[in-house]
């Protein structure tokens, strides 16, 4: 009786209230997980959750990501008996008084039959839906048993492939992967089966909330868009609302429904006639109020949020419901250039609040392979790091998961314009009824959740499907009509519609794939012959054999939504998985098992080799060290020049053949979701990667970027401020053998807003006079622009120039004394002050902490030290880091300097640094 009354009082608990006309019931914890093939029975599971996560935290299974244990653990997706169980009491009051009853599954993951009290209620077979059962009373009881049966996703997936009536490729992923097959028959997170930057886990669970609905008398939800009434007018808008109601009877009943934003003093309000279960609603509010603030990108002003409540009222009860919106408008610019040939191609640019935006930004994939681990903090982290990188998007990558409410929820906060690609991604998919229905609901369902959301920039079909298809990657030309209009089904005729339904061009608009030709696309029948054309819409570049330091390399689109080169993570994150001393290696089984692009092991090193050696140390550990290291610093430099050369290509226009007028940059990729080689600037546990202090700098508001052409030095400003900008910079060169400058020279300079362009240039033999410096001399030199002016983010350091870039055959690059001379703590919020020191020019300096105990965000790293002292400042969130704790983990590094720690811990250096990371 005891553990009746307890389990009543639990459900009592749980009971939320939303208003006397319908009560949720949340079913989250208290789950049971079984599977008779392995003899598993865990109880006390909670929800969200998944098969690998439940088994790592009750012991049954080792850490996924430790080592090969993404292989030796993929047997647990091919297994058809895994049951997630749930035993649930219910108040009998409750039951009686609910007119109707429904059971709601945010999310489930993804093949599942659902039973309630022995009862087939569901069948689920797309991770990206919402599932909901209406009308369960009758099979309710007192104490009841809900059983979520899943399918093998492996099996299945193999299953619907053998069944369709012609190949959807690719079938496999590359040997390299170690993948499952058929992915792309499913509708799951197509990376759960592997990807070019991550582990094999088909993951099988519930992965969102479970709750009872009791309907005494109705309940609804809404979702709205907010958009201008007339294109480019910002002081008159329009509130358009999608309701869904549901009743517990269909007698036909008269419904008002009240909309107010009381910040702003609106309320509004209108009548419905109801004449079912469950109708929809459209209602289309028109707001003018010259008090509203609008919602800005990060680096343009206030993200300013409203929160916009609806309230329901049917027969003398209300519900009330909100959601937070913002003011702004988004236009995507396709016209002719200014040459107006046509073979010049068309503009792509972004207008938000009529202010042509630059985009600064990267691609993000799922922030962990199992994602019930990610929590807000997490999240928030991740953004913040975007933020302090001056970054305006991110692309939510077509092959991961459309992200939690919170990732939404933090990007309107920090103000991140989300780029929301829809999950298909470099694949063929089916588009027989069955599957386009799927898709449809997952369309509509989505559209509906997040369009409310400002940050929102544009919704895009697929990734890399148009590129595909239209360029036959997998063969598809032996049956080109079929797979063409395959094409045109599923991104056109299926999900196109759906979103201008709910969401119209001028809320944001909808690109069919990325990367694509926008209009020229449409115009070639949506399937462009060349998808990569510069001189339309975006792209995406890859070249793992050219020189990245060299921007002439890079190709000039109008935008370029994905480029990058892979780097190992650090050490004190790869210690999770890389604890043994055979893996420390570039070249080692672990790493190589890690790497999953083809020979992007070797292509790192053949990289490195442009510019650099590579470390021939003896002692493997140092070695590794320094393999680390030269990965990073050369993705810094990869992304870094790529993303200077968009920024300052923003006003060029090339006459000749049409290209620039850049207007963005998204780099690949943003962060990781495991540890291992990959394309990410952010790690795994959401530590910066010396490359990521690259991107910082190349993303500066106000930021300065010097060229070398034939006949002299250009240095070009780049402005994404509002109003004009005046300011100052110092030129200073130094040899690499020498602190003194041998030449210093200030400059003034005007920008107008939202511009690139030079402001000073410096003839190459000007210099040389006055320096002796040559350029590509094997004794070689370095330009450090520097300034002491506020309006630059690092006024210390704000960029360079190497006069040889190939540094491996520079004869004064000498040893340094570079030391961490003192730690000093600022306050108690986990604010630090460090001393360097050094006696000779220090390239590439690297800071970094032995360990993950703790991460902060030094405020320059990768920098060139050409004075005699620095000072640098580390913030971590956590506030039990002591002086102590930081100077003790703290190292640093050059490019020409062996690994040095505190002075106080030098005699013991190389034993404790890696005592520290490996141990």
């Amino acid at each position: 009786m005891k553990l009746i009354l307890l389990g009543l009082i639990i459900s009592l608990n749980l009971l939320e209230s939303n208003s006397q006309a319908s009560k949720n019931l949340h079913i989250n914890s208290e789950w049971i997980v079984t599977n008779p093939s392995f003899s598993v029975n865990i109880r006390n599971v909670t929800v969200p959750n998944t098969i690998h996560t439940v088994l790592y935290d009750t012991g049954k299974i080792g850490d996924p990501l430790y080592r090969y244990n993404d292989l030796e653990l993929r047997y647990l997706s091919k297994d058809d008996n895994w049951v997630f169980t749930k035993t649930f009491r219910l108040n009998s009051n409750d039951v009686q008084n609910a007119k109707s009853i429904s059971l709601t599954f945010d999310s489930v993951d993804t093949l599942s039959s659902i039973y309630l009290n022995k009862k087939l209620i569901l069948n689920t077979d797309n991770q990206f839906l919402q599932y909901r059962v209406n009308d369960i009373k009758p099979l309710l009881e007192e104490e009841n048993t809900l059983e979520v049966k899943f399918l093998s996703p492996v099996v299945h997936a193999k299953k619907a492939h053998e069944s369709y009536p012609y190949r959807m490729p690719p079938e496999c992923p590359p040997d390299v992967q170690k993948g499952e097959c058929h992915v792309n028959m499913l509708r799951k997170k197509q990376c759960s089966f592997s990807w070019d930057w991550g582990p094999t886990y088909p993951n099988i669970g519930v992965n969102g909330p479970v709750y009872l609905t009791f309907l005494n008398s109705f309940d609804f939800e809404f979702s709205v868009s907010v958009y201008p009434q007339v294109k480019r007018n910002l002081n008159s808008w329009y509130l358009d609302h999608l309701l869904t109601v549901r009743k517990a009877d269909s007698n036909k009943q008269k419904v008002t429904v009240k909309a107010k934003i009381e910040e702003l003093g609106f309320e509004q309000s209108a009548d419905f006639d109801l004449n079912q279960k469950e109708q929809e609603l459209l209602v289309k509010l028109p707001i003018s109020n010259s008090n509203i603030k609008l919602w800005w990108p990060n680096g343009n002003g206030e993200p300013k949020m409203y929160e916009l409540k609806i309230e329901v009222k049917l027969n003398e009860e209300s519900i009330m419901r909100s959601k937070k919106i913002g003011f702004r408008s988004v236009e995507l610019v396709e016209e002719l250039t200014p040459s107006g040939k046509p073979e010049h191609g068309l503009t792509f640019y972004f207008k938000v609040n009529n202010v042509d935006l630059f985009l600064k930004g990267s691609n993000w994939i799922p922030a962990d392979v199992f994602q019930e681990k990610i929590t807000r903090a997490y999240m928030e982290d991740l953004f913040h790091s975007a933020k302090e990188s001056h970054m305006n998007v991110l692309r939510i990558w077509g092959g991961g998961i459309y992200e939690l409410d919170d990732f939404y929820d933090i990007a309107n906060e920090y103000g991140i314009l989300i780029w929301q690609d829809f999950m298909f991604a470099c694949a063929a998919y089916p588009t027989n009824k069955e599957y386009l229905d799927n898709v449809k609901k997952e369309v509509a369902y989505q559209v509906n959740r997040l369009r409310h959301h400002p940050c929102i920039l544009i919704w895009a079909g697929n990734n890399e499907n148009e590129a595909a298809i239209s360029t036959n990657w997998y063969g598809t030309d032996s049956n080109k009509t079929v797979y063409h209009d395959d094409y045109r089904k599923l991104y056109i005729d299926t999900i196109k519609p759906i979103v201008e339904k709910y969401d119209p061009e001028i809320s944001r608009p909808y690109l069919s794939s990325s990367p694509t030709n926008g209009v020229g696309s449409a115009k070639e029948n949506w399937l462009a012959k060349n998808p990569y054309d510069w001189n339309y819409g975006d792209v995406h570049f890859y070249d793992y054999k050219m020189n990245s330091w060299n921007p002439n390399n890079f190709p000039l689109p109008r935008v370029m939504s994905e480029f990058g080169v892979q780097s190992l993570p650090s050490p004190s994150t790869l210690s999770k998985s890389f604890i043994y001393e055979e893996d420390m290696d570039l070249e080692s089984k672990l790493t190589e098992h890690r790497q999953h692009h083809g020979n992007g092991n070797q292509e790192m090193i053949d990289e490195i080799k442009n510019n650099l050696d590579m470390p021939t140390d003896l002692n493997i550990k140092t070695r590794f060290v320094k393999q680390i290291y030269l990965t990073q610093l050369n993705q810094g430099m990869h992304v870094g020049i790529g993303n200077e050369l968009y920024r300052r290509s923003r006003n060029f226009f090339n006459t000749t053949n049409g290209n620039g007028l850049c207007s963005g940059t998204m780099y690949w990729q943003f962060n990781d979701l495991w540890q291992a080689p990959t394309w990410a600037t952010i790690e795994y546990g959401g530590k910066w990667k010396l490359s990521h202090y690259f991107v910082k700098r190349s993303y500066e508001k106000l930021h300065l970027t010097p060229v070398l052409n034939n006949t002299e030095v250009t240095i070009h400003a780049i402005s994404d401020h509002m109003s004009d900008v005046s300011s100052q910079f110092d030129v200073k060169i130094y040899s690499y053998d020498s602190l003194k400058a041998k030449m210093s020279q200030s400059y003034k300079f005007s920008i107008e807003p939202l511009t690139a362009k030079p402001v000073v240039s410096i003839k190459l033999d000007e210099i040389e006079k006055k320096t002796g410096c040559k350029f590509n001399a094997d004794s070689s030199c370095v330009l450090v622009l520097t300034s002491n002016d506020n309006q630059f983010a690092h006024k210390d350091f704000i960029n360079f120039l190497l006069f040889k870039t190939r540094l491996a055959d520079v004869k004064n690059l000498q040893v340094p004394d570079l030391r961490i001379d003192s730690v000093r703590q600022l306050d108690d919020n986990g604010n630090f002050e460090i001393s360097l020191s050094t006696n000779q020019v220090a390239v590439f300096v690297w800071l970094d902490t032995n360990t993950d105990r703790f991460k902060g965000i030094f405020s320059d790293n990768g920098f060139h030290m050409v004075d005699k002292e620095r000072k640098i400042n580390f913030k971590t969130n956590d506030r039990s880091v002591s002086k102590e704790d930081l100077q003790k983990n703290l190292f640093i590094h050059a490019l020409n300097n062996s690994f040095l720690t505190h002075p106080s811990m030098r005699v013991f250096a190389i034993c404790l640094f890696f005592i520290y990371w490996f141990f």
